[in-house]
């Protein structure tokens, strides 16, 4: 029998969180520890194997106790605001500090057994771009402050990797959808969807703010997938940058079009403003070929088969 890997994540109540904790349960000898903020551990799964602790990356005693605990090898840094329209004190304080913190207690650590650490950014930090698909090379100049703050995160990941030597990957998501999500634009038309259902008047009607904006969504599954991959070839990734995305565009009509061949009834959408333009669309689409070339990942759930996996969990 093997000696068990120990893996772990912050942010262990959050939506990517536990379909990476799921993903490493298919592996044998594998100890997941996460932590988070909240003191119930409903939203984390229930396995032996998982063990739930409640900590603050921004208590050092705190997280300098839960460090020492095991000989990990793999760590992932999920935890962190996305919310910047509620309170702007938060996203500094959750994302930058919280995560500058947390590399530094690693840097005095000196953890031999560690192999990977991962942190999070987002396609959020490149600005719009003119020439697509944007790739890691692509201009980085956000123009929200959650797209700032998590390029300082990224910023700093790099800068503890080439100065301290910790085995960072860095990662930029573009936009996560599936099962368990409850941010974004997918969340809030399947929320209203199921609202009306079953259907008695047709159209099904839905509001939206506006129909204008081309994304790249990506499924969470094929997401935690491209972390495991990453983390298989950590020793040749560690100190760079890699995107996850679908390397395919999507308008606002077309996921409504989607959504109506799962549902297999037809969509009205009500906007604020009824003459809104979606001609001059800003557009956000990644490319995924350097992360398939180190790794071989390249995403496999289709649009229509991720929103039909959200459409089973909400009405079922």
């Amino acid at each position: 029998m093997g000696l068990d890997n120990w893996i772990f994540i912050t942010g262990a109540n959050g939506f990517v969180a536990q379909h990476l904790i799921q993903r490493y349960l298919k592996e044998e000898h594998t100890q997941i520890v996460g932590i988070g903020r909240s003191i119930s551990r409903e939203k984390v799964v229930q396995h032996p194997r998982v063990h739930y602790q409640v900590a603050d990356l921004t208590n050092l005693k705190e997280m300098d106790t839960v460090l020492r605990q095991h000989p990990w090898k793999r760590m992932y840094h999920l935890a962190g605001e996305n919310r910047a329209d509620i309170d702007h004190s938060n996203v500094w304080k959750d994302n930058v500090y919280a995560s500058l913190l947390f590399l530094d207690s690693l840097r005095k650590l000196k953890l031999d057994s560690l192999e990977s650490v991962f942190v999070i950014g987002t396609a959020m930090e490149y600005q719009t771009q003119k020439k697509l698909p944007i790739t890691e090379s692509s201009i980085v100049e956000p123009t929200s402050l959650y797209g700032w703050s998590k390029h300082l995160v990224t910023s700093s990941a790099q800068w503890f990797a080439r100065t301290h030597h910790l085995p960072i990957i860095c990662v930029r998501p573009f936009n996560l959808i599936g099962p368990g999500a409850r941010e974004g634009i997918i969340p809030w038309i399947a929320q209203q969807l199921k609202e009306k259902y079953p259907f008695e008047e047709l159209p099904v009607t839905i509001h939206l703010r506006s129909l204008s904006g081309i994304r790249d969504y990506v499924d969470v599954r094929d997401a935690v997938q491209a972390l495991f991959m990453l983390s298989e070839k950590a020793s040749e990734c560690v100190g760079d940058c890699y995107q996850i995305c679908s390397q395919k565009g999507a308008s606002v009509l077309e996921l409504v079009s989607t959504w109506e061949e799962v549902i297999q009834s037809p969509i009205k959408v009500i906007t604020p403003n009824t003459h809104s333009s979606i001609i001059d669309q800003d557009c956000f689409i990644g490319s995924y070929k350097k992360i398939r070339g180190s790794t071989g990942w390249k995403p496999t759930y289709t649009l229509k088969e991720t929103l039909c996996d959200i459409w089973k969990e909400m009405i079922l």
